[in-house]
């Protein structure tokens, strides 16, 4: 029973910290997550599995420059077209704040190195990718995040997309480094 509540008062102590971002605290965070990404395949029966993450550079309150990787490690479901996958993307998010809410929307642009079940040679191909999602502020080194990204490339040996539907949540991390430095 102890722990129980030694859990809700941290959650508390948490929330009443942050109950509201005041302006310019969202500007300076540097934020980063890493996180599994079930991906499923939009013109194939499949669903692959991707480790992955992001970080990212809130140049302001309303928007950031992000940096994405994607790994491939196995098909969960369906047939599998992909035997190795990796892709790296930067883009820009935009966010509309509401108190310790951010929901935001992004595009995003890289290289990816695909092999597939068909053709065992490694290809390079541009990607494109659209994202949208929301993350919630619970502590100035914490939030949750939920998002979904459509991840866009041209199978190198066919004349069908690999178009994907990749979606993650979980705990990132952020540093407020404009509050770290002193300039507020």
């Amino acid at each position: 029973m102890g722990w129980k509540v030694a859990l809700l008062s941290s959650f508390l102590v948490c929330f009443a910290n942050a109950q509201v971002l005041s302006n310019g605290e969202r500007s300076g965070l540097v934020q980063t997550t890493a996180s599994l990404y079930p991906a499923k395949m939009l013109n194939h029966d499949a669903l692959n599995n991707y480790v992955g993450g992001n970080l990212a550079v809130r140049f302001d309150e309303k928007y950031a420059f992000r940096g994405d990787i994607y790994v491939f490690t196995s098909t969960q479901r369906g047939t599998a077209v992909i035997n190795d996958h990796t892709m790296i993307q930067a883009g820009f998010l935009r966010f509309f704040p509401i108190r310790r809410w951010d929901p935001y929307v992004g595009v995003g642009l890289g290289l990816s190195g695909i092999q597939t079940v068909s053709n065992f040679q490694r290809r390079y191909q541009p990607t494109v990718s659209l994202n949208t999602g929301v993350q919630f502020h619970v502590f100035d080194y914490f939030y949750f995040f939920i998002e979904s990204s459509y991840q866009h490339m041209q199978d190198p040996w066919r004349t069908q997309p690999v178009d994907q539907l990749f979606v993650s949540g979980g705990l990132g991390l952020q540093l407020p480094v404009k509050k770290l430095m002193g300039n507020h």
